[in-house]
């Protein structure tokens, strides 16, 4: 049976819009990526606030559609109010598929690969420099 196309058209009556889905996988490059291409197709796409929310939920597969229902009914139970505007329900899919620490760990992350740049810039800098030391001057 082949695999339906991720691809998809979403539409709500009189309009549509080309949407991937999202699994909800624990993978943060692959959710910021996803969300990333969300915000440039709305933007593309000039859709309106209204459609951005049900847009987005329709994409929504396995484990990210699983959790959005249970968020759904648990604001039911506890009598809040529906998720209507698309901030609202991308800071809650960020608190549930970004880790509480990856903000800082990609802030550590850089800060090593700047130690190590400048480390190895160094490094090279005195290859080169040892390097000319030793080559025997032409002519003498």
């Amino acid at each position: 049976m082949p695999r339906p196309d991720p691809w998809i058209q979403a539409n709500t009556n009189d309009f549509k819009v080309k949407i991937l889905e999202y699994e909800g996988k624990l993978d943060p490059e692959e959710f910021l990526e996803w969300l990333h291409t969300v915000e440039r197709i709305f933007e593309y796409e000039d859709v309106p606030e209204d459609k951005k929310v049900k847009l987005v939920a329709l994409r929504l597969r396995k484990y990210a559609s699983f959790w959005w229902t249970n968020l759904c009914s648990k604001r039911v139970k506890e009598r809040k109010t529906k998720i209507r505007t698309w901030e609202k329900m991308k800071s809650k899919l960020k608190a549930q598929f970004l880790p509480p620490t990856y903000i800082q760990d990609c802030y550590s992350q850089f800060h090593k690969l700047k130690s190590t740049h400048v480390s190895l810039k160094s490094l090279l800098s005195n290859v080169i420099y040892n390097n000319q030391k030793s080559k025997p001057l032409l002519g003498t």
